[in-house]
């Protein structure tokens, strides 16, 4: 893709609206007979397949509201961070959408609904969309007129458009595939745990297991103090190096009550363990004094048991030892902790079970960190592809749908190409 592409020429987008219309104002119903679709429907340009609000329509409007495949929508009014939100309606199915909703159509000889949503969905054009909404204190709103009549698009010929739009929905399809791939491999941990740690918790244990209290397996480590570094405590990553979270600093001056975590063991939040708070460290440092540290003996394998700490059932577990009057006061400390009765299996299948949860967890974590490396590489894109930087070369058509049917077409556009350098 070279970069010295012509300029493009900005034209309003209202110049190939061919029509714009508001929602219908009605209320959502169980027994409506008509889904309705809503702004928390629609995610990064799409609307999602999630149960859709029903609400009652007259069969004599319906077909005004309905929606049809190719219809762009954008939220007019919300609050500052989601105004401006838009989606392409890309299905077969009979929806109507919602009164702070407006629908665009546009005139298909100029503008591809793809391309549009695409456009829209822009970082550079969402900043837009909220430098011409109106604001209140805690409400924006974009006027539909102001909107056709001052939103600028530098709009590239029907054919490129189509182009561009094809390589963004291709890395849309590769993102997609990727979180489908995680979630898959997220269940498929969920099972796993159930199979391998479901028995560390019936009133039995099977035979060559051992019953014991987590008091006699955990001691808690009460250092503090001290000129380590700062550690955090994380949902996704585990313990890391604070420096590393790319958030404002906002611990205490004062580290004199911040605890020691050194590696093996395992920092749980007292107060959120209910929740699943806890991590197993690989590293020396302080943490929080808001978390508990607790290191496994002898008999316990670290990441075994930092395993059990995350499993459902477990969680399930600490939050009915934990203590409070509602479950924003719920304390988990380690009086009670030491209170909780488990089975552990034999070290050996300790250290298996916690090999294959870890390496699950892993394969979850590799596929989410592609999902977030395809997101990026897609920004990237629509950087330079939206902004004409880098114009798609014509010959790309003959990998599109009816490829075949324009090859002839490709290779006078491929041979004027040429001929301009």
């Amino acid at each position: 893709m070279c970069s010295d592409a012509p300029k493009r020429q900005e034209v309003p987008i209202g110049s190939y609206v061919a029509r714009s219309q508001y929602g219908l104002n009605s209320v959502s119903a169980r027994n409506g007979n008509v889904p309705i679709i809503g702004m928390k429907d629609m995610t990064a340009g799409k609307i999602t397949a999630n149960a859709w609000a029903r609400t009652h329509v007259d069969e004599s409007q319906l077909p005004e509201y309905l929606l049809r495949k190719g219809d762009i929508l954008l939220n007019r009014t919300n609050s500052p961070d989601l105004v401006g939100k838009v989606s392409l309606w890309d299905r077969e199915e009979e929806a109507v959408f919602a009164s702070y909703l407006v629908r665009f159509q546009f005139d298909a000889a100029h503008a591809l609904p793809e391309f549009v949503n695409h456009y829209l969905n822009w970082e550079d054009s969402q900043q837009r969309l909220k430098q011409i909404s109106t604001r209140g204190v805690s409400q924006a709103n974009i006027n539909p007129t102001t909107f056709q009549n001052h939103f600028m698009v530098a709009w590239p010929p029907l054919p490129e458009q189509r182009r561009i739009a094809a390589v963004l929905d291709e890395w849309d399809r590769a993102i997609t595939t990727a979180e489908k791939l995680a979630k898959a491999k997220l269940v498929r941990k969920y099972g796993l745990a159930h199979k391998l740690l479901d028995l560390c918790l019936v009133d039995h244990a099977p035979q060559g297991w051992v019953t014991a209290l987590l008091g006699d397996l955990f001691e808690e480590r009460t250092t503090v103090g001290g000129s380590e570094r700062l550690l955090a405590v994380t949902a996704g990553q585990g313990i890391i190096d604070r420096d590393e979270t790319g958030r404002k600093d906002t611990s205490a001056d004062d580290k004199s009550n911040y605890k020691l975590i050194e590696p093996d063991d395992i920092g749980y939040n007292t107060m959120r363990m209910w929740q699943g708070v806890s991590a197993l460290s690989s590293l020396r440092g302080l943490v929080s004094p808001a978390y508990t540290i607790v290191r496994p003996n002898a008999d316990v394998d670290a990441q075994f048991a930092a395993q059990l700490f995350k499993y459902h059932h477990m969680i399930h577990t600490f939050w009915r030892y934990s203590q409070g009057l509602v479950d924003d006061t719920l304390m988990l400390k380690f009086p009670q902790f030491s209170e909780i009765k488990i089975n552990i299996p034999p070290l050996d299948v300790q250290r298996e079970t916690g090999k294959i949860l870890s390496g699950a967890d892993l394969e979850v974590g590799q596929l989410h960190d592609l999902c977030n490396q395809l997101r990026l590489q897609k920004r990237g894109l629509m950087q330079k592809l939206l902004s004409g930087d880098w114009p798609v070369p014509p010959s790309i058509d003959r990998l599109l749908p009816g490829g075949q049917d324009i090859d002839e077409v490709v290779g006078t556009e491929v041979q004027s190409a040429a001929a301009a350098g």
